[in-house]
Order: C-alpha cells, then sequence, then structure tokens
C-alpha cells in the first residue's frame, strides 16, 4: 500500500460563495455541564457547481430516545468555510487537479433535562450532489444520541480521528480509517459498521435508508477487487478500488458498556475514486510450464510503468536478469524459483513496485492405467490395458510378466493380454516425456472357475425398482437371473417389486469356454410399503412458557411413530396426542417420523416462540378497598423478573429482583404504592422499568390514584 499526503489551504471568506449540494457530515457533542451541550455538525460540499451556498445556519431537531416524541430543535452556525484542496509530497500519485471540496464546521449549545429515556439528534438537508454512482438520489442525515441519566454521568461523544480523504486511488489497497475515540469513557467498546445513510425527512425516526443501484449495498458501496471490509474493532476500511467513479458510503460507531448502546454517532461521505497515475507491478505466466520443458514464457500485467526489471531467481544462468516487457526464459534446472519483477515509471526508482511469482518445473510425466476388467476367469481370461496421458507424443514400455503371453509392449493401448496360471499379477507402465518418466502399477488377478457373485439393493420401498449387476463383466459371458420365479437375463438388470416381502436372488453365469457358476442368496432383499404421515399442532406461534397440543393421524398398528424436537433433545415415539412447553424463544422443528420396517418418511413443521408476555397496567389504586390495591404483574412463567420505579424527579421509590412473587391477592412483594420508606407516594404518573432474564425491557408509566 502506498501511503500520500493532503496539503490543505484554508480560506475563510463570506457565505456569498457558491457550493455544489452535499458530498457528506458528522455529527458530535461535548458536555458543557449543567445539562449543556455543545452540539458541532461538520459538513462537506463540492467546491464548484450551481447549487447552493452554504446557509449561515441550519436546525437540529431533537427526540426522546425511547417514544420518538419531538422535543425541541436549535439552531447551529459557522464561523467560516474552509476550502481543501488535494496535492501530495509523493511523487508516485498523481492527483487530479479538479479535486477540492468545502468544509463548514457548525455549532450550537442547547439545554437537555435530565432524561431516563435519553435524546436522539438529527440534522438533515436536501440533497446529495447528483453525480454519485452508487445511489439514485437522496438527502443528507447524520445523527447522534445523548444516554439516559442511569446510563452515565455527562459525557462527550466519540469523535472520529481523522477527516475523509479527498480520493481514494484505483486500484491501490486502502486502509481508510474511520476510527473513533472517546476520551471520557475509554473503558467502553466502540464498535464500527457500514449501514445505508437514512433519507429522511422532516418527522421523528426511524427514517427510510437511500436506495442503492443494482450491484450496491451497505457494505459493498465502492466498486473493489474483493468485498469491501470494515474492522467492526478499529474502524479500519480495506479493499482495493476497481472503478473511477463516486461513491456514498454510510460508517456508524456503538459505543457499547454492559452489553448496552450508551453512545452512537455515524459519517455520510461521498467518496472520490480517482486514477491517481499509481505504477503496480504484476509478473504472470504466459501459459504454465510443461513437464520435462525448461523453456517458460511470462506474461507481464502491469500498469502505470514503462521501465521492467525481471529476476528469475536463476542464479546460474547467464540470463538471469532481463528488462525486456514479456521475456522467454530458458531455465538452468528443475526445481521451483521465486521470479521477481521491479517496475517503475520515467526511470523513477523512488516509484518503483515489486510483485513474485512461483515457478515449479517438474521433470515427472503422470500417467494412469485403466483396465477393461481387473478379475477374470483363467478360462477365458483377456485384459485390455490403456494408459491415460494428457502430453501427446509420450512413449510407453508396459511389463507383465513372464506369464503373460506378451511379457512386455511398447504400445499406449495393448490389448487381449492373457495369463496362463491363476493368481495376483503386478502391471507396471513406465511412461516417458521429453525427459520426463513416470513409472505407475495397478494388480489385475486370475481365478479358476467364474464369479457369479453380484451387487444390489437389500431394502427398498414399493414400487421399487432395484439393479442387480454382477461382479465379473465379459461380454462373452451368459448371465441369467431368476428373482420371484421371473428369469431375465444380461449382467446388468432392472427388476420392480411391487409387493411387499422378502425375496431370493440367484444368478447363474456361463462363459465360451464352458466355465459356469451359481450363485443364490436367500432374503436378499426385504421390499416394504412407504408409510405416510401426518400430524396437527393447536398453535404455530406462542409465547416462552406457552404450550402446543401435537395430533397423531397417523392409527396404523403396523406402524411405528416417533416424534422430535431437536433443539430441547426431546424423543417421543407415541401414537397418542400430546401437549409440549417451549421454555425458551427461537424457531423449534417438530419432526414425526413414521416407520414401516425398512421404510419411513418424514414430517416436519416449525413453532415460532417468542418473547414472554408481559402485560403492564397503566393504573392502580392502593386505597384499601381490596380491588387494585396492588401493582400486579402477570409473570407469564418466568422467573427473577427484576422491577423499578422512580417517581418524576427520577428517584426510585421501589425495587424488587424477585417481582414473581407478588402475590395479587396479599400483596406480599408486591409495590403497594408506598416509597422505600414506608411513605404512600403522591398520586400522578411513575416510570417502571422491567427487565427479564433473557434481556427483554419493557418501559412506561403507571397512573397511581388514591
Amino acid at each position: 500500500m502506498r501511503v500520500f499526503l493532503l496539503f490543505v489551504f484554508s480560506i475563510v471568506y463570506g457565505l456569498s460563495a457558491l457550493a455544489e449540494h452535499f458530498i457528506g457530515a458528522d455529527m458530535t457533542y461535548t458536555c458543557l455541564g449543567n445539562n449543556q451541550y455543545l452540539v458541532t455538525t461538520t459538513v462537506y460540499r463540492d467546491c464548484g457547481g450551481t447549487g447552493p451556498p452554504l446557509e449561515d445556519s441550519y436546525d437540529i431537531n431533537v427526540y426522546n430516545l425511547v417514544t420518538g416524541n419531538f422535543v425541541e430543535n436549535f439552531a447551529i452556525t459557522h464561523d467560516g468555510i474552509t476550502t481543501i484542496e488535494g496535492v501530495t509530497d509523493d511523487p508516485c500519485v498523481e492527483l487530479p487537479s479538479s479535486l477540492c471540496l468545502e468544509k463548514a464546521v457548525y455549532t450550537g449549545v442547547i439545554q437537555l433535562n435530565p432524561s431516563l429515556d435519553g435524546y436522539f439528534m438529527n440534522f438533515n438537508d436536501c440533497c446529495f450532489t447528483s453525480n454519485v454512482n452508487n445511489i439514485p438520489s437522496g438527502s443528507l442525515s447524520v445523527s447522534t444520541i445523548i444516554p439516559p441519566v442511569t446510563s452515565l454521568p455527562c459525557t462527550d461523544s466519540p469523535v472520529f480521528n481523522e477527516e475523509p480523504p479527498l480520493a481514494l486511488c484505483l486500484f491501490e489497497d486502502l486502509s481508510l480509517d474511520l476510527g473513533a475515540t472517546w476520551a471520557d469513557y475509554p473503558s467502553a467498546t466502540l464498535i464500527y459498521s457500514f449501514y445505508t445513510p437514512e433519507n429522511n425527512g422532516d418527522g421523528p425516526p426511524p427514517y427510510v435508508g437511500v436506495t442503492w443501484l443494482a450491484g450496491f449495498s451497505a457494505t459493498n458501496a465502492i466498486p473493489t477487487n474483493s468485498d469491501l471490509a470494515i474492522n467492526q474493532f478499529t474502524g479500519e476500511i480495506t479493499g482495493t478500488p476497481t472503478q473511477l467513479g463516486f461513491y456514498l458510503m454510510g460508517v456508524e460507531v456503538f459505543a457499547i458498556e454492559d452489553g448496552d448502546t450508551i453512545a452512537e454517532i455515524n459519517r455520510v461521505f461521498r467518496y472520490t475514486v480517482a486514477d491517481c497515475n499509481v505504477n503496480r507491478s504484476l509478473a504472470e505466466l504466459a501459459e504454465e510450464p510443461v513437464c520435462g520443458d525448461l523453456i517458460v514464457e511470462f506474461a507481464n500485467g502491469s500498469f502505470g510503468a514503462d521501465d521492467y526489471e525481471w529476476n528469475f531467481d536463476d542464479i546460474d544462468s547467464p540470463d538471469n536478469i532481463s528488462s525486456e516487457e514479456s521475456p522467454t526464459h530458458t531455465f538452468s534446472d528443475f526445481g521451483t524459483y521465486n521470479v521477481r519483477l521491479i517496475t517503475s515509471a520515467g526511470g523513477s526508482i523512488e516509484c518503483a513496485d515489486t510483485s513474485f511469482l512461483e515457478v515449479i518445473l517438474e521433470d515427472g510425466a503422470d500417467s494412469e492405467i485403466s483396465v477393461n476388467n481387473d478379475y477374470q476367469c483363467l478360462a477365458a481370461n483377456s485384459f485390455d490395458f490403456q494408459s491415460n496421458t494428457s502430453k501427446p507424443g509420450a512413449t510407453y514400455l508396459w511389463e507383465f510378466g513372464p506369464n503373460a503371453n506378451n511379457p512386455t509392449s511398447t504400445q499406449d493401448h495393448p490389448t487381449g493380454i492373457t495369463f496362463n496360471q491363476v493368481g495376483v499379477y503386478t502391471v507396471t507402465l513406465h511412461t516417458y516425456y521429453l525427459e520426463c518418466e513416470a513409472t505407475t502399477t495397478i494388480n489385475v488377478e486370475v481365478f479358476e472357475g467364474i464369479l457369479s457373485e453380484f451387487t444390489g439393493p437389500t431394502e427398498g420401498c414399493i414400487p421399487f425398482v432395484s439393479t442387480f449387476e454382477a461382479t465379473v463383466l465379459n461380454p462373452n459371458y451368459t448371465y441369467e437371473w431368476t428373482i420371484n420365479g421371473e428369469t431375465l437375463l444380461g449382467p446388468s438388470i432392472n427388476y420392480t417389486f411391487v409387493t411387499e416381502g422378502v425375496y431370493d436372488i440367484e444368478l447363474y453365469v456361463l462363459d465360451e469356454n464352458g466355465c459356469e457358476s451359481t450363485v443364490t442368496e436367500l432374503d436378499f432383499i426385504t421390499v416394504d410399503a412407504e408409510p405416510k404421515t401426518g400430524f396437527e399442532i393447536s398453535d404455530q406461534y406462542i409465547s416462552a412458557g406457552d404450550f402446543v397440543t401435537i395430533e397423531n393421524s397417523i392409527l396404523n398398528p403396523k406402524y411405528k411413530v416417533l416424534f422430535t424436537i431437536p433443539e430441547y433433545e426431546h424423543k417421543a415415539s407415541t401414537k397418542s396426542n400430546f401437549v409440549y412447553t417451549f421454555e425458551e424463544e427461537g424457531i423449534f422443528e417438530i419432526t414425526q417420523t413414521v416407520i414401516n420396517g425398512t421404510c419411513s418418511d418424514e414430517l416436519t413443521k416449525l413453532i415460532h416462540v417468542g418473547p414472554p408476555r408481559i402485560v403492564v397496567p397503566n393504573v392502580f389504586t392502593p386505597n384499601g378497598d381490596l380491588t387494585n390495591d396492588f401493582f400486579y404483574i402477570n409473570p407469564h412463567y418466568n422467573s427473577n423478573i427484576e422491577i423499578f420505579i422512580y417517581n418524576r424527579w427520577g428517584l426510585e421509590v421501589f425495587s424488587s429482583s424477585n417481582y414473581e412473587l407478588c402475590n395479587p391477592e396479599s400483596g406480599e412483594f408486591c409495590w403497594d404504592g408506598r416509597d422505600k420508606n414506608g411513605q404512600m407516594c403522591l398520586e400522578g404518573a411513575y416510570a417502571y422499568l422491567i427487565v427479564l432474564p433473557n434481556g427483554y425491557i419493557a418501559k412506561g408509566f403507571v397512573q397511581l390514584f388514591d
């Protein structure tokens, strides 16, 4: 990777200058104390064009982080506009002279009351510059959050470490830093990810994302030679841009503490992929080396270069170095060579680039042996051999041994080789190609008589089409099969079983010299009927802790019926209906397996188990009239339910870590409207926070009346 510096020229001038439409922005804040926050929004635009000028001020909208309700808006203003132009001190990089953007830093102060919900702040305005290659159009939107006062003390937000670059160089490896720092809270974990920039109008979140053109997405916003990637822990973006153009990309940063998101910022920016006239070396082969050949032709896939230096790693050769663009080299010996290509442009060594290519020169000639049948009867053996090599012009030497009618052969396809005794024979093939030689062997066997063994299925389900095949295959042999009283001819037959039962298989084999044998396999194949499946479930969508009823509709006494729920490692063999309770959330399979002898069938249905149902009352009257005197929540099979009650000033008046013990009749373990000091609370709205062990959280308000 080549790194270059961008020199920045800054000019502060009046707002009468024109700016192209938006190309990016990000927003952060600083805590000033006394519930005041300095909000900073950095906005980027093209230098030229006929678009509207930067405005004196913009509005920031503030919403409740939990409810989405509008809170207020406030103005942010800037002190001037900075022009950023790109030049580089790297002589190997040439940036386009047209690169230029304007940057304005807007700030504003807002006072926000402490909130148990936190705040969401958003800046949006129309529109992105029109020359974006991965979206048709869109408006600019960036945001951040101020966490609830219970999460952490007043702090600054994370801040991006670096400004966006003016350009990404075509075919240059990226190391784009989108990392951020949270100086006030270094123990939090910052998590980085791509996201689709939001295309919102006026109103509260959530907002709809921009529309990606075909081939683009949040994780594939810039064309690269491999997938664009972001390190989720550092914010470094890697990849190699392969296409010129302008590409919008969004990156968001989440601050995580104890599993909760306690801060969030994002950056939206239109990145420019430019031709920086960079030299890159790429050594290639014109074609793969041929076994036994020391001559290798090279290809040059480099670009941006006009000087070349090849080093073939062949120190015994007087021609080890070449300045040709695509040379041909004769290596001094077989082996492995690490060939190096150094490229440069205009004679500048400072701008040189290097690539390596491993070249392997082998001196072996691979070959394989095939034979018509490696297991033949003595009275009728006749072996046909074939050499299989991909190298035309190769020569061969076969060695069959003294018991063969031809002990040796130089043909590539010797046929009619016979042996005069029973036994196992090793056949050796030597293959010669140029300077290469390879040796391959194969064993063949000659036996007394004829092998009438066969292969075929031993079980099946009607109607069952089965194939039986003799072990010894010879076109001069006669094959006769007997199955269920029927006779069939041929070395391989198909037979259809249409009735359940257990069947014998018999094979008789006769050769042209009168050799014969018979084999009978009793009870060789069992054929059963394929069973049917069927069951019903009372409900496909339930909550954790609820149960379903499984109704089996397969009652055939011959069948074995199994029900399996894999995630719970539950298995039941039953033809009766049964009930099963799902205690956990998720999607679970219920599989019925019906078995009839060797045949079986399966039917699977899904159960969707959602979060536990928590129904929280919105009012209760602790006045002692024995009606609605306690704040009661149906636990729905949950245990270890945590609950926290706060008054309008955010003070905790009641808490419990086992609220499932609340008895609505006696009031034991329930909130009865009193604070921690035993004093009856005043009428009014009280905030509650309910946390289940699985992480489910319920928030809201309950109205207390006397």
